[in-house]
């Protein structure tokens, strides 16, 4: 009401037209700093729920030396004190549950009579306290649990390890990377070209389940110059294999420290932890981050048939000859020796 009525030129409080003692009445200056507020608050948490994406959760030494630890905090105080320094991340969020999950597998937790989870001889000791809740009408009686300060460092230090049981002893890929939604408005050629300034890795990938062989044809594409690779009869148990064996083969091609985007037909695993292809995403993003490449990965979904003619828009478009070349199967051209070995 306040601001409606400022905006049209009428005291709020006063009810008459505005004048130079409107804006030092308390009541108004009041209201700004509360609005301001809200608006502050508003903006940081859109910030903080922009990042969220679909990445595991990771955290690094030095964000866990940021971790902040008071008097006493209940699990889910401190998993929002975790969330709080991974925000950046861009990973899922850090639940409460994996906390107790560690603590109980490890002797500091365990199951109470009335449910729920209440700290052990051990938990007490590290400096748990579980405290018997009695709600009022017919609500059941929980216990809550209070960590002090030696136990949330004792839970902080202790970070990797929890993390390892949630994705079940899986490492888990801290370094950092994007996932880009792929526009599917434009075309495959558009995208590129919208991203000129990057490297694209595009792979697709084919397997024959039965025989577990398969094979994988990869582009890398930079500022109109290309190489292609492709090989057949892999050992494989899929054709999302296959493309990640491609992949890494291109990243092993690559020479210098430049932007990537691998562009792909299907999601192969990166942000899940208990995938059969995680320690092979794993091999690729830390292959590139020692070559000093930032790191962007985009899933066209249904895209697969048009990623795997990418060729034939280059036999088109480029008159040059080592366009025409590419006609010749399984010729690799040597095109960015700048950039690839």
């Amino acid at each position: 009401m306040f601001i409606d009525n400022l905006a049209n030129g009428i005291d709020p409080v006063l009810k008459t037209d505005v004048n130079a003692d409107t804006l030092n009445n308390e009541q108004v200056l009041a209201c700004f700093r509360y609005i301001s507020d809200v608006l502050s608050y508003d903006i940081q948490a859109g910030s903080r729920k922009s990042k969220r994406g679909k990445k595991a959760v990771y955290i690094t030494e030095k964000q866990i030396a940021m971790l902040q630890i008071t008097e006493s905090r209940k699990v889910s105080e401190i998993a929002e004190e975790i969330n709080r320094v991974i925000a950046e991340n861009e990973t899922r969020k850090f639940l409460p549950a994996w906390i107790n999950d560690w603590l109980e597998a490890n002797g500091y937790l365990c199951k109470s009579d009335i449910g729920g989870r209440i700290a052990t001889e051990k938990g007490k000791e590290l400096g748990i306290v579980s405290r018997k809740i009695i709600p009022g009408g017919t609500k059941k009686e929980y216990y809550t649990n209070y960590y002090n300060s030696d136990a949330q460092h004792f839970i902080f230090q202790h970070l990797k390890y929890i993390l390892s049981l949630r994705y079940k002893g899986e490492e888990v890929i801290d370094v950092d990377y994007q996932n880009v939604e792929y526009p599917y408005h434009v075309s495959i050629i558009d995208f590129i070209s919208q991203n000129s300034d990057k490297c694209f890795i595009i792979a697709t990938g084919f397997c024959d389940v039965y025989k577990n062989t398969g094979g994988y044809q990869v582009a890398l594409i930079y500022k109109g110059r290309n190489k292609k690779l492709t090989k057949y009869d892999i050992n494989a148990h899929s054709s999302n294999q296959c493309m990640l064996y491609g992949i890494i083969d291109a990243v092993s091609a690559i020479s210098k420290p430049t932007d990537i985007m691998i562009l792909v037909p299907t999601s192969l695993g990166f942000n899940t932890p208990n995938s059969k292809n995680y320690s092979l995403c794993n091999e690729i993003i830390r292959s590139l981050s020692d070559k000093g490449c930032k790191i962007s990965i985009s899933v066209c979904k249904g895209e697969g048939k048009n990623l795997g003619s990418i060729w034939n828009h280059f036999k088109i478009s480029s008159n040059k000859k080592p366009a025409i070349a590419l006609r010749k199967p399984g010729l690799l051209l040597n095109m960015l020796d700048e950039l690839f070995i």
